[in-house]
């Protein structure tokens, strides 16, 4: 049964890399990304990543991060996407 799940860049560009994004939705149903991810796969504009992205907004969905004091205490340590991914 479908669930929803939050992911950070690494299974997307991955997925996308070879042409098989579309498996996270088989798999999940619903995708949500922290806008930190969005930001990420953006930056590379004219890349497969993005571009998949772009296209299936009916089931990634952006969500802004909640709290902002644990995303300060995480930061030294992760990477953006991966602090919003656990408190989102």
């Amino acid at each position: 049964m479908p669930k929803t799940v939050i992911v950070n860049s690494t299974p997307i560009i991955a997925l996308s890399s070879i042409d098989k994004l579309g498996l996270m939705k088989e798999l999940y149903g619903t995708v949500i990304i922290p806008n930190a991810v969005k930001d990420e796969i953006g930056a590379k504009s004219n890349s497969k990543a993005h571009i998949q992205l772009e296209a299936s907004t009916d089931w990634i969905h952006v969500r802004e991060i909640n709290n902002v004091a644990h995303k300060q205490t995480f930061r030294t340590h992760l990477h953006d996407s991966e602090v919003q991914r656990f408190y989102s």
